[in-house]
C-alpha cells in the first residue's frame, strides 16, 4: 500500500508539473498571439472605429429624434457641433419634421459625435465620443492583463 501511495504521489506531482507547464505555455502563446495582433487592434481602434462612429452618428441621432417624434415629445431642441448643424437640419427637413417642432442649435462644446436633445423637462445625450474612449480603455486594460507575470520570466 505504501508503494501504491508513493507511486500515486509521484504521478500526482508529475501531472501537476505538466499542468503548470501547459498553463505557462498557454499564457505565453496567448501573449504572443495578442502581441502579434496588437498593431492591428490599435489600427482598428484608432482609425476604423472613429470613422464608423462618424458615419453612424447621424443615423443614431435621427433614430433618437424619430423615437421622440413618435412619442409625441412636443417641441425639442437638438444641440450638435457647429460642423454638424447644417447636415442635421437637412436630415430633419427630409424626415418631414415640422420646423416649428424641432430646432437645431450649434454648440461649440460638443464634438462631432455628440448631441444633446432637450424637450420639456427632459434631455437625452448622445455621446459616441465617450463610447470610443471606453473602448480604448477596455483595449488597454485587456492588453495590460496579458503582460508577462514576473514569476514566469
Amino acid at each position: 500500500m505504501a508503494q501504491v501511495d508513493a507511486e500515486q504521489g509521484r504521478l500526482g506531482d508529475r501531472l501537476r508539473d505538466r499542468l503548470e507547464a501547459l498553463e505557462i505555455a498557454q499564457a505565453d502563446a496567448m501573449r504572443s498571439s495578442v502581441s502579434a495582433l496588437e498593431p492591428v487592434l490599435h489600427e482598428i481602434f484608432d482609425k476604423l472605429l472613429p470613422r464608423a462612429v462618424e458615419r453612424g452618428f447621424l443615423g443614431v441621432l435621427m433614430e433618437e429624434v424619430g423615437t421622440l417624434a413618435a412619442d409625441e415629445a412636443g417641441r425639442f431642441t437638438i444641440q450638435v457641433a457647429p460642423e454638424e448643424a447644417p447636415r442635421v437640419t437637412r436630415l430633419l427637413a427630409r424626415a418631414d419634421l415640422a420646423p416649428n417642432r424641432v430646432t437645431v442649435r450649434p454648440e461649440p462644446a460638443l464634438a462631432l459625435s455628440q448631441a444633446l436633445i432637450r424637450w420639456e423637462a427632459n434631455e437625452r445625450r448622445i455621446d459616441l465620443e465617450s463610447v470610443l474612449g471606453a473602448l480604448d480603455d477596455a483595449l488597454e486594460s485587456f492588453l495590460d492583463t496579458l503582460a508577462p507575470e514576473d514569476e514566469y520570466d
